[in-house]
């Protein structure tokens, strides 16, 4: 069966569903970041323990290899950044 709608309304569903993901990843963004900084400050774990995990499921997610390139180039950047800061140190 042919999809009856526009060319347009194809295209706004998929733009809206697209930011609709966006917003709802800016919320766990901040969910993630509020529960890290919680479990920080009650000492239930250190800031460089968070740090090396993030490190560590990023490498996990490369290793795995099936996301998007858009997602594992993301991935990429974050080890990248992680060691840039470890360097720093």
């Amino acid at each position: 069966m042919s999809d009856i709608r526009s060319t347009q309304e194809i295209f706004g569903d998929l733009f809206g569903g697209l930011a609709s993901l966006g917003a709802r990843g800016v919320d766990g963004l901040i969910i993630a970041r509020a529960i890290a900084r919680l479990l920080i400050q009650k000492g239930i774990l250190t800031e460089d323990e968070m740090v090396e995990m993030m490190r560590e499921i990023a490498l996990n997610e490369l290793d795995k290899g099936e996301d998007t390139e858009f997602v594992l180039q993301t991935y990429r950047d974050v080890v990248e950044n992680l060691n840039k800061s470890r360097k720093r140190e």
